[in-house]
């Protein structure tokens, strides 16, 4: 489904879709999915497709569309100006573009693959469940491509002062969320660490906003003023 983002007072908005629902299959032997970005009024109807750009590796089984683990699929972000930014999680980079779908600027930190181990494949193939026609588990060695590193990436955020911040890979619960910061033109400016059991919402005014679970689960909403290192 589309999913709309709107300027106030502007009569045009900005179109993320997933082109999976597009597309009968994934493209390429890598089997790439592709958000499309596009300009459209608020009817949905008109649209002026601007870039088409990576998402995430699926493949393709029978009926069912499998996400190749170890990826993922980062929803691209608007900043000022109306220039749309996106990222292929398995490079440490960004990219810009304007609103007509030229590139403006291409992002890059320094980031050192995260490599997956025999035991987490292993693991991985043990978590699978039986499947109900098959009979069989789905295995690692099912899928026709596989990374060689976990994705560098997995959301992307901008903060009110234009700043970029891309997380690393959601990693598991109580595991602390490890944001990059990354200013508008670029320059690397840190990593911020959030507290255990946060899930970051925003960043405005210095603070980073988002709910807070505790070990019941239970949610609050919690803010944390930012402290430079």
């Amino acid at each position: 489904m589309p999913s709309p983002c709107v300027s106030p007072g502007s009569a045009a908005c900005f179109l993320v879709t997933d082109d999976r629902y597009r597309t009968p299959s994934p493209d390429g032997p890598e089997g790439l999915n592709y958000w499309v970005l596009a300009w459209t009024d608020d009817s949905f109807m008109e649209r002026d497709t601007i870039a088409r750009v990576p998402a995430r590796h699926v493949y393709q089984d029978g009926i069912f569309t499998r996400f190749v683990p170890w990826t993922a699929s980062v929803t691209p972000i608007r900043i000022a100006g109306d220039d749309p930014v996106f990222g292929y999680s398995q490079r440490a980079e960004l990219r810009v573009v304007d609103s007509g779908g030229e590139p403006k600027r291409i992002l890059r930190w320094h980031a050192t693959p995260d490599p997956i181990t025999s035991e987490e494949k292993r693991q991985w193939d043990e978590d699978q469940e039986v499947g109900r026609e098959s009979g069989r588990r789905v295995q690692l060695d099912d899928y026709p491509w596989l990374p060689e590193h976990k994705a560098f990436f997995d959301k992307l955020k901008a903060d009110d002062e234009g700043n970029l911040w891309a997380r690393a890979l959601r990693p598991p619960d109580p595991t602390p969320e490890r944001w990059t910061v990354l200013s508008a033109e670029g320059r690397w400016l840190g990593v911020v660490q959030m507290p255990d059991g946060f899930t970051l919402s925003a960043v405005a005014r210095g603070r980073v906003y988002g709910v807070h679970r505790d070990e019941l689960r239970i949610a609050t909403a919690r803010v944390y003023r930012l402290r430079g290192g």
